[in-house]
């Protein structure tokens, strides 16, 4: 956002003028009709919320759920599961889950959860994706996750299927 404000000469800064805050934005202005002031805009809004407690989420919906830092969350695991009542009702979906980021938690029980929905994507209505992105050759199903030291570009550090041997690209950096 702050890109788009610096470079479309303070355009996005009027679209936000009823909500504006560090957690919150909103895409609407005032505009006067009639002589009154009323909100006019998209109305899309965009809110960040550190939901610790279930209490804090409780009869929301969302069109996209994003679960940061989810590895360094010793409850990831439930967390997400509690997480699929914001994004669908009764079955139909409407919105997204992502989750993601381990943080670099050194902590293998932090871990666990991400572990368990990574390696079980269809027990936790996760889209699996069928690969054979691992050292065997294997064909697994798995979810999606791209850990940040298997995006290497050099041709040493990776074979013909763009699996990186991670082991090489850890004992250089």
């Amino acid at each position: 956002m702050t890109f788009a404000n610096d470079n479309t000469d303070g355009g996005f800064f009027k679209l936000r003028q009823v909500l504006d805050k560090a957690d919150a934005k909103k895409a609407s202005y005032y505009k006067i009709v009639n002589g009154q002031k009323v909100e006019d805009g998209w109305m899309s809004e965009i809110r960040g919320l550190v939901a610790d407690d279930d209490a804090k989420i409780r009869g929301a919906r969302v069109d996209l759920l994003v679960f940061e830092e989810a590895g360094s969350n010793p409850n990831s695991r439930r967390s997400f599961i509690k997480g699929e009542a914001l994004v669908g009702i009764g079955g139909n979906r409407f919105g997204i889950r992502i989750i993601g980021g381990t943080g670099g938690d050194r902590n293998p029980k932090a871990l666990d959860g991400l572990k368990e929905i990574y390696e079980n994507p269809r027990a936790y209505n996760v889209l699996p994706f069928y690969h054979n992105y691992t050292e065997s050759e294997d064909w697994v199903e798995t979810g999606y996750f791209i850990p940040a030291y298997i995006a290497s570009y050099n041709s040493d550090f990776i074979d013909y299927r763009g699996y990186c041997f991670w082991q090489k690209v850890k004992e250089v950096q």
